[in-house]
C-alpha cells in the first residue's frame, strides 16, 4: 500500500513514482520531504530471527553424578541384582530344557508344543491378571509373582514325566504374568523426573546379565548330569533341576529379606506419580494458553495490515 521512500544524491537522475505518471525530483526525497511524509508506523514489525538454543547448564557428567548420588538409584540397583537368578530361569527354558527333553524322552518328543505353552499363556493371562490385581502395589506383585516362577523347577526335581514338564512351563508362565508387567510399572513409578530412561535400561539389565552365567552353568550341569552316552539319566536330571530351582529361589528370598532396603518409600512413589500428573496438566493448560495468544496476535497483525 505504501511506496518505499528512496534517498538520492543531488546529482542523481529523477525517479519515477509508481503511483503516478509524473517524475519526482530529487528534492522530494530530501530529509525535509521525509519529515512532511513520515513512513507509516502501523505496519507490522518484521519477524524476528529465532534465537539460538541455549546450552544446557548440566553436562553429561553432572547428570550422571546426580543419578549416582541418588539413594533411589542404589536401591533399584540392588533390586535389579536380586532379579538376575529369576531372569536366569527363562534362559534355562531356552538352553537347558530342550537338551533335557531330547536326552530323557528322545529326539521325537514334541519340544515345540511344550515351549509354545509359555507365549500362549502370557498373551491371555497378562491383561487378565493385571485387571484383577490393579489395586495391589507393584512391589508386592513382583515379590509374590517371583515366588510362583521360582517354584516351577521343583516339579522337574520331583519327577521327569511329561506332566511335570507341562506343570513347570505353566507355573513359570503364571508367575511371569504376575510380576513381569509390574516390574516396568514399578520402574516408572520410582524413577525420578528426567531419569526414566536410565531406570528403564537398568530394569532390563538382569535379562542380559543372566545370559553368560546361564550358558556356562547350563553347559556344566548338562555335561555332569545328562551326558550324551545313550542312557536316560532321569534320576540325575532331577538333581540338576533341584540345583536350578534352589538358585532361582534365591531371588524372591533376597527380595523378601531385604525389602526394607530395596523398596522405595510409599511417599516417594506417590510424590513422583503426583508430580507427573501435575506436569501433564500444566503442559496441557500452558499449551492451550499459548495457542490462544498466538491466534490473538495473528489476528491483530492481519487486522493492522488490512487497515
Amino acid at each position: 500500500q505504501y511506496e518505499p521512500l528512496r534517498f538520492h544524491d543531488v546529482d542523481t537522475e529523477p525517479t519515477t513514482n509508481l503511483h503516478s505518471d509524473t517524475e519526482t525530483s530529487p528534492a522530494s526525497t530530501t530529509p525535509a520531504a521525509l519529515s512532511r511524509h513520515p513512513p507509516p508506523s502501523d505496519l507490522p514489525a518484521p519477524p524476528s530471527r529465532p534465537s539460538e538454543p541455549s546450552t544446557p547448564n548440566n553436562s553429561n557428567t553432572g547428570f550422571l553424578g546426580s543419578v549416582v548420588r541418588s539413594a533411589t538409584f542404589w536401591r533399584f540397583c540392588l533390586f535389579s541384582l536380586f532379579l538376575i537368578n529369576l531372569r536366569a530361569l527363562f534362559r534355562h527354558l531356552d538352553a537347558t530344557l530342550p537338551t533335557f527333553l531330547i536326552r530323557c524322552f528322545g529326539p521325537q518328543y514334541p519340544r515345540g508344543t511344550i515351549y509354545s505353552i509359555n507365549p500362549f499363556m502370557i498373551i491371555w493371562l497378562t491383561p487378565i491378571v493385571s485387571a484383577l490385581t490393579s489395586t495391589w502395589p507393584h512391589f508386592s506383585m513382583i515379590k509374590y509373582g517371583s515366588y510362583v516362577s521360582a517354584a516351577s523347577p521343583f516339579f522337574l526335581a520331583c519327577s521327569t514325566s511329561t506332566w511335570a514338564v507341562v506343570l513347570f512351563v505353566v507355573l513359570l508362565s503364571l508367575g511371569e504374568a504376575i510380576w513381569s508387567p509390574r516390574l516396568y510399572d514399578y520402574t516408572m513409578s520410582v524413577a525420578p523426573e528426567g531419569k526414566e530412561a536410565t531406570f528403564s535400561a537398568l530394569a532390563s539389565a538382569p535379562l542380559f546379565a543372566a545370559k553368560v552365567p546361564v550358558g556356562l552353568l547350563s553347559g556344566y550341569l548338562i555335561s555332569k548330569y545328562l551326558p550324551d552316552d545313550g542312557n536316560s539319566h532321569r534320576d540325575d536330571a532331577r538333581t540338576m533341576w533341584l540345583i536350578i530351582g534352589l538358585l532361582t529361589m534365591t531371588s524372591p528370598v533376597c527380595i523378601t529379606l531385604f525389602e526394607s532396603c530395596i523398596r522405595e518409600p510409599v511417599e516417594q512413589v506417590n510424590d513422583n506419580s503426583t508430580h507427573s500428573q501435575q506436569e501433564e496438566v500444566s503442559v496441557g493448560i500452558n499449551g492451550l494458553e499459548d495457542k490462544r495468544t498466538i491466534n490473538s496476535r495473528s489476528y491483530e497483525e492481519v487486522k493492522s495490515v488490512d487497515e
